[in-house]
């Protein structure tokens, strides 16, 4: 009953990971289509500082996106090859079990915190395309 009820917790939990990682991309994406076509206006290209900032918070956010996305898809593989060499040593299954646990643990871990970091830049992102807004238009 309590494998499965943790199953189904995780199964939720990495649901609601994915959908928030794909909705903040989304939203990554239209904060720079914004930023973008604010930056045009009758008189030319507008160059503001912070729209500057704007397009170097969503670039370091897609770079950490993809970053994070490798990085675990490497640990991953580096845990499966660990996991089989010692199974392959003859390792008792319950310890591999164990190992395999507190391994994924680990990975997930790092890779929430990724995700946590990424998508604090996006209120700072909001916050500098708004200052650019008020700079660009009001001045």
């Amino acid at each position: 009953m309590m494998k499965e009820l943790l199953e189904h917790l995780n199964k939720i939990y990495v649901d609601q990971l994915s959908n928030c990682s794909e909705i903040c991309r989304k939203i990554v994406f239209a904060l720079f289509a914004v930023t973008w076509g604010l930056s045009y206006s009758q008189e030319g290209v507008i160059i503001n500082l912070y729209f500057l900032i704007v397009f170097l918070l969503l670039t370091i956010y897609l770079g950490m996106d993809a970053l994070q996305y490798f990085l675990t898809a490497v640990r991953y593989r580096n845990h499966f090859h660990q996991i089989v060499d010692t199974h392959q040593k003859g390792e008792n299954e319950e310890k591999i079990k164990q190992l395999e646990k507190s391994k994924r643990k680990n990975i997930n871990d790092k890779s929430y915190r990724f995700l946590v970091t990424k998508i604090s830049l996006l209120p700072f992102a909001v916050i500098a395309l708004i200052a650019g807004i008020i700079n660009a238009y009001l001045n």
